[in-house]
């Protein structure tokens, strides 16, 4: 009796953090999110043959490659309103089916009370509102990730369809956003070339092909020519005309903010730290050869270091870290893991900012680093969990009706 209780309060928790989402898609019914509209905007004009990476699109640049513009296509055949609401139902189905992946591949025993409840507190951080406010298509990136990483996970010797499969996501994904690109790493380190191969295929032909969205050629000339801007160090001024440099949670950001040292300097640093936790995640892998938390980690890594630009909807690509953190928990059932899986999930949730990106509640006072860029030291402590000497209990104490299997242990 007490067991059917809790799992109708974890389900009825659950509901009620997906009415949240629901409300936001649904209502007000008119309402376009910010950067869909940006999407469709910028889809329009290069279809008009017009400049869309040198003018601003309500004070924001158009930073996304032409290879954006393909996935697009259906929500142009639709009324704006129509498309939007498409747009964000499809976002919510990939949120949730992104987190039930991980959970049949890393924690298929779990009761479905215990799952729903944990996809609740996702549902409920800052970063997944926001991108449900903004129309943003993070949840997208996320989804063809983690499917990405599930994929690889079940590719066998001469499983060259799996290896195809898992490229196809990871190429589609890197259309969407430059930052899964980051994953080739992975597929290096997997030895999963014809992951790795299909990929990059899938990302030109992506780009270079979206002449068939009736987008003309030159634009993937243009993107090239213009990428290096998205690290430059005119930070808060080339991209965004208003938004509030504070909102940024890139390292970068964090340097300009704290440090008054040469530009030069401090994206060399950030170039250096960059290849410094790759390192460290490469090396943690061939220690324990833990894919999820290699895969997580890249992507941690690709979101905070090398961009100068950081908004909070980008932190959901921080999600699978934080699912094998608290991964670590179940299958060692140490209460160190709980506490720190407890302790980053409060620390991405207290967000110091509003939807405008201004900071909010008692943080307006005082510019504290350790709120201020609350995302960035999520990401980084992540990385230090990750580095911890993790050494998951024998099967054979878990009861059976319990076991979490990994292939990594398998």
């Amino acid at each position: 009796m007490i067991r059917k209780l809790l799992n109708i309060l974890l389900f009825a928790y659950f509901g009620y953090e997906l009415g949240r989402i629901v409300w936001i898609i649904f209502f007000p019914w008119q309402h376009i999110p910010f950067d869909f509209r940006i999407y469709m905007n910028a889809f329009a004009d290069a279809r008009a043959n017009q400049d869309i990476y040198h003018r601003y699109y309500s004070d924001t640049l158009f930073t996304y490659p032409p290879s954006i513009f393909i996935f697009l296509i259906p929500f142009a055949l639709v009324p704006s309103v129509i498309g939007a609401k498409i747009w964000l139902i499809l976002s919510l189905i990939c949120l949730l089916a992104s987190f039930f992946l991980l959970f049949w591949q890393w924690l298929p025993h779990r009761a479905l009370a215990v799952q729903c409840f944990i996809i609740g507190l996702f549902l409920q951080l800052f970063p997944t509102l926001n991108t449900f406010e903004m129309g943003q298509n993070n949840i997208f990136v996320l989804f063809f990730c983690v499917l990405a990483l599930v994929i690889s996970q079940r590719v066998k010797q001469n499983s060259y369809k799996l290896q195809i499969a898992a490229g196809v996501c990871i190429g589609i994904a890197g259309g969407l956003k430059l930052i899964p690109l980051i994953i080739l790493v992975y597929f290096v380190l997997k030895k999963q070339w014809l992951s790795m191969g299909t990929a990059i295929i899938i990302f030109l032909a992506m780009n270079f092909g979206s002449i068939v969205a009736g987008i003309p050629l030159r634009y993937s000339g243009e993107y090239i020519q213009i990428v290096h801007q998205f690290t430059a160090p005119a930070i808060g001024s080339w991209a965004y005309k208003t938004m509030a440099i504070q909102y940024d949670q890139s390292f970068y950001s964090f340097l300009t903010r704290y440090f008054h040292i040469d530009t030069q300097i401090k994206l060399t640093i950030s170039y250096l730290i960059f290849v410094v936790l790759i390192a460290l995640a490469v090396l943690r892998w061939f220690k324990k050869r833990e894919d999820g938390e290699l895969f997580s980690s890249l992507l941690v890594i690709g979101v905070l270091i090398p961009k100068t630009l950081v908004w909070h909807h980008h932190l959901v690509l921080l999600y699978p870290a934080l699912f094998f953190i608290m991964y670590r928990f179940f299958s060692t059932r140490k209460l160190l893991y709980f506490i720190l899986f407890g302790f980053l999930y409060f620390y991405l949730y207290i967000t110091p900012f509003d939807m405008e990106g201004n900071l909010r509640f008692f943080f307006n006072s005082s510019d504290v680093p350790i709120f201020t860029f609350h995302g960035l030291f999520v990401g980084l402590l992540m990385l230090w969990v990750f580095q911890l000497k993790y050494v998951p209990l024998s099967p054979g104490i878990i009861p059976k009706y319990e076991m979490e299997v990994s292939p990594a242990h398998r």
